[in-house]
């Protein structure tokens, strides 16, 4: 990757953490300045949510696998399964970023992937969409909604290391250097 694909990217990451923590505020205050309970019971429920959030955002049910996300490898080059994207749903937003929605709990108590039980749920964002490199850590990141902020898989609150070759704590080294 060139220094002009790199800063692109991390243009892009901050954007959608930046979008991303602005839904949180907004359904905070939607709901009594408070996240949970989040009156959704399934990731499906949680994209038409969402969806409310997003201007002419469109909704990509679960099954449509690469239609709706691509198929992506980790960071050291081992390929996902099928199956992790076929399984959920997501959201097309105008720009093309997609967002590949894991719902937790309603009552934001899930230690899904986090060292305390603070989740609510996981979003999954490409943020080039459908276009290479589709690798975790370059264009794929995860992001947490917990309680009370957006938080990057890598953060201390989660249950991922800095260095674990598979590139998911990229999104934390670019919000606290700046690099990729």
């Amino acid at each position: 990757m060139n220094n002009i694909e790199n800063h692109n990217l991390i243009s892009s990451y901050k954007k959608v953490y930046s979008t991303l923590s602005q839904v949180h505020e907004r359904m905070k205050a939607d709901n009594g300045n408070s996240l949970a309970p989040i009156n959704v019971s399934s990731s499906e429920e949680l994209a038409y949510l969402l969806k409310n959030y997003f201007v002419e955002a469109k909704i990509c049910k679960a099954g449509n696998g690469k239609e709706c996300f691509p198929v992506y490898k980790h960071l050291n080059g081992s390929k996902v399964a099928e199956s992790t994207i076929n399984s959920h749903p997501s959201i097309v937003l105008t720009d093309g970023t997609l967002l590949l929605l894991n719902f937790n709990s309603s009552s934001c108590t899930s230690s899904l992937e986090l060292k305390q039980n603070i989740g609510c749920f996981r979003v999954r964002a490409d943020l080039n969409g459908l276009k290479n490199p589709n690798t975790v850590g370059k264009d794929i990141h995860d992001f947490y909604f917990i309680e009370d902020k957006v938080i990057a898989r890598g953060d201390p609150l989660t249950t991922t290391k800095l260095n674990d070759g598979y590139g998911f704590a990229q999104g934390y080294k670019i919000l606290t250097t700046g690099k990729i």
